[in-house]
């Protein structure tokens, strides 16, 4: 979680051990000698062929908290190494808002809905992309390997802030963010679901 209090940046990091046996994490943080009290929970569970990740923030503190969240998904089919058998097909348009190098614009290819890579990657590359709203959609993001016939899609049931897309020669991570604005006592709940296919 992360969240911005005026010029400071907040990044509490939860560690298994704030973790109870129900999957719920409490978590203090200050600045300037004001407090922001939450409670983040997270269920995990596993059906067939899809494993979804439930989440819970609540306000328990006495200042609006505003934040935004998103999962690291390191993802390599089978070990296969990043490349042009890769593509990250997106429900909308692909419009990247940022791309952090001439590097990453050479390797990425876009057409329409769908990203490539031209090469096989031998360093990072980042790039975010504008939002939309997920639970509109099947799907957030596809991503597949062509050689492989194989799959993973995640499922948000929230509007997508904006995403980003980051890897390197053996993971590609496409990552959706949800902006979470809570005031005293509120709480908010958000899912996500990534199905495995072939």
């Amino acid at each position: 979680m992360k969240g911005n209090r005026g010029h400071l940046r907040l990044e509490p990091k939860l560690r298994s051990s704030q973790f109870d046996a129900d999957g719920h994490a409490a978590v203090t943080t200050g600045f300037a000698g004001k407090q922001l009290q939450i409670v983040y929970v997270k269920n995990i569970s596993i059906e067939d062929t899809a494993l979804t990740i439930d989440y819970e923030l609540i306000n328990e503190g006495s200042r609006r908290m505003d934040t935004e969240e998103y999962v690291h998904n390191f993802i390599g089919i089978n070990e296969e190494a990043v490349g042009p058998e890769y593509k990250l097909k997106l429900p909308v348009p692909v419009r990247f808002t940022e791309v952090e190098s001439d590097y990453t614009s050479a390797l990425l290819s876009v057409q329409d809905n769908e990203v490539g890579w031209t090469a096989r990657p031998h360093k990072p590359f980042y790039g975010r992309m504008r939002g939309f709203n997920g639970s509109d959609y099947p799907y957030s993001w596809e991503l597949t390997h062509s050689a492989r016939r194989a799959g993973v899609r995640e499922i948000s049931d929230f509007s997508v802030a904006h995403m980003a897309l980051w890897g390197t020669g053996h993971v590609i991570s496409p990552e959706v963010f949800i902006r979470l604005s809570l005031a005293p006592g509120e709480k908010r709940s958000w899912s996500r679901k990534y199905q495995f296919f072939c």
